[in-house]
């Protein structure tokens, strides 16, 4: 095991998860405010 995994606790799995719904929202806002997701302007 890493020193990294020893260490783990669910202290900072929640920061972790925390930062991650704060990118989303912020990623959620930002397609807004554009228009939309660049996914969406691709056809396949």
């Amino acid at each position: 095991m890493t020193a990294q995994n020893q260490n783990f606790n669910s202290v900072s799995l929640t920061h972790y998860m925390d930062y991650q719904k704060q990118k989303k929202k912020d990623a959620d806002k930002f397609a807004k405010e554009q228009g939309g997701n660049v996914a969406d302007d691709i056809e396949f």
